[in-house]
């Protein structure tokens, strides 16, 4: 018997040698028919399988490029209020600049409020920066035409030397929080704030020389002392060159460098690692395919995902705090139980996709992170955004990075709101999550013992 299967193999070797001798390799323009079905067979296939790919990419790109295509026309959704506590020469001025700025980029949402909306409190203007009803709030402080008045009456007069008469306190308030989103308030929010004014500024300035200039003339056959008002003059030339000198309140500050990359690119990091994580998890699973429950191998999964989640934002917040020189225990624990719900949502994606789509699972996730990052304000706010982006309110990465902001520089952000987005996405995913992979791996265990009752079928005959 041992000898027959020998000779067959034998025998089938040669032929296979004489047959492969016998062939004519050609090119792959050749005219034979069979070369030509190939051919054909060939170009369908490569078709099929790279213009979808194509679309895709083209796709992505229009979504991520198109979020932040000429934002400059979109200033007119920042809101800025502009509160006049002078109500005088100086508010007239100080307004008129903010309703004639020209449009475009140099234009923002200016919303005029009155002192009664802030309960004639400097103060409580903060707190509407603070709760995120606006970007900026510009105060132009009370008294301010009274004081410019003063100073220039004495520097007519010069009875006595003047002094600058905003030593302690400037004529105008700007608080913003850079730590919101600092791309957006560094180019697209505060430069226009500084031209409205810059232009208040000059026109005011042309209206007190033009007023000095007159008065001076009229006092030039009185015994004024021309020396002492030369002085005072000198003195009040930076008043005379810049009455509206702002003070500019950054509530929250966006620096470190590291805290701005904590909560931009680094929750896109989370996403890459996870992917890793899971990936690994279902390989290192298949041996215990067909051998072991399924309730054990979902157990295994759901736990494995948890912990390793748990151990990554540790490490990525213990870093990330360490750098940004934070030793509030109490910000690290918030900081960290927050990264850990944001990883363990984006372990749960990944092993969702991982296991209903397999090998295409890569596209779904690629489209599925170009979507999110396109309107996750990584760099200028969704205000600053088409309309259509406006859909990057409910993804959980839009959660994540302003989540993060808040907990990194206290800067506005629903922070409430955030986590519950992110438990509601964690849950929905879950429960999918659950019962695909249920389903999946029954499916997958009863094609194995179906396979090993063929063999030992085959086997007994």
């Amino acid at each position: 018997m041992l000898k027959r299967q020998q000779l067959t193999r034998t025998r089938a070797h040669i032929s296979t040698l004489n047959s492969t001798e016998n062939f004519d390799f050609v090119h792959v323009w050749s005219s034979r028919k069979d070369i030509k079905k190939l051919r054909v067979a060939f170009v369908y296939q490569w078709l099929i399988g790279y213009v979808p790919l194509w679309l895709l990419i083209f796709v992505m790109c229009a979504f991520y490029l198109g979020a932040g295509h000429n934002p400059s026309r979109y200033t007119g959704n920042i809101d800025v209020d502009v509160v006049d506590f002078d109500g005088q020469q100086a508010g007239s001025f100080f307004l008129d600049a903010f309703r004639t700025t020209p449009p475009g980029n140099l234009t923002l949402h200016w919303r005029y409020k009155y002192p009664d909306d802030y309960g004639n409190s400097v103060r409580q203007t903060q707190q509407a920066v603070e709760d995120g009803q606006v970007w900026v709030i510009v105060v132009l402080l009370p008294n301010t035409t009274s004081i410019i008045n003063k100073s220039v009456l004495a520097l007519i007069n010069s009875t006595t030397l003047v002094t600058y008469p905003f030593v302690n306190t400037l004529p105008v308030l700007v608080t913003y929080e850079e730590g919101r989103n600092s791309f957006t308030q560094n180019s697209f929010v505060l430069p226009p704030i500084r031209a409205a004014i810059a232009v208040a500024s000059n026109r005011y300035t042309n209206t007190l020389r033009a007023s000095i200039i007159s008065n001076l003339s009229l006092t030039s056959n009185s015994n004024t002392n021309r020396t002492l008002q030369l002085q005072n003059t000198l003195r009040l030339q930076s008043l005379l060159a810049n009455p509206f000198v702002a003070e500019y309140n950054n509530l929250h500050p966006a620096l470190p460098f590291m805290g701005q990359f904590a909560t931009t690119i680094g929750y896109i990091y989370f996403f890459l690692v996870t992917t890793i994580m899971v990936g690994s998890v279902i390989g290192g699973l298949k041996p215990f395919m067909g051998k072991i429950h399924y309730i054990d191998i979902i157990l295994y999964r759901a736990f494995n995902g948890i912990f390793q989640s748990l151990m990554v934002s540790l490490i990525y917040s213990l870093v990330v705090l360490w750098l940004f020189h934070i030793t509030s225990g109490r910000q690290f624990m918030r900081y960290w139980m927050f990264n850990w719900l944001c990883t363990t949502l984006l372990t749960v994606m990944v092993a969702f996709f991982l296991t209903n789509f397999g090998v295409f699972s890569n596209l779904f996730l690629v489209a599925i992170v170009i979507i999110m990052v396109s309107a996750a304000t990584i760099q200028i706010s969704l205000e600053l955004s088409p309309r259509f982006f406006r859909y990057g309110y409910a993804t959980p990465l839009y959660q994540a990075m302003n989540g993060g902001r808040h907990l990194l520089f206290n800067s506005h952000s629903r922070f409430g709101i955030n986590v519950g987005v992110l438990v509601i996405y964690l849950g929905v995913l879950i429960i999918l999550t659950m019962l695909t992979v249920i389903f999946w791996v029954k499916r997958q265990q009863r094609n194995i013992q179906k396979e090993k009752n063929t063999n030992n079928t085959m086997h007994k005959k």
